[in-house]
């Protein structure tokens, strides 16, 4: 889901216009209604007023994981030879990967971490 709803976000900007909703209703700013107080009128733009605050109280959620370099690193059990290749799902610690260029053992992955150095976007 690329949006959530933030109940926060979404209690401040409700706060925030029924203040402002009842200072013009009962006579905050330029005379208002002139205290005549919660009418028909006025209880439909309250209501407006918080499916507004409702639908901008919806953030955009963006992954997180889209710029950072994901590795992982095997070795040869035979002659120790180490070489890292980028993460691919399904890798986890102990699978067999491709055969060691030096000895032609099989090399297990060793190792699954996030490199210190962000991807360059392309």
């Amino acid at each position: 889901m690329p949006y959530r709803f933030d109940a926060g976000r979404f209690i401040a900007i409700v706060l925030s216009m029924i203040v402002l909703f009842v200072l013009f209703v009962f006579g905050g700013f330029y005379g208002g209604y002139g205290g005549l107080g919660l009418n028909t009128d006025s209880f439909i733009l309250l209501v407006a007023l918080i499916i507004f605050a409702f639908a901008v109280s919806f953030v955009k959620v963006t992954n997180q994981n889209d710029n950072v370099d994901i590795v992982s690193e095997a070795r040869c059990p035979t002659c120790g030879f180490i070489y890292t290749r980028p993460f691919i799902n399904g890798d986890y610690i102990t699978k067999q990967d491709k055969p060691c260029p030096k000895d032609g053992s099989i090399t297990l992955i060793e190792k699954i971490y996030v490199n210190d150095q962000l991807k360059q976007p392309a």
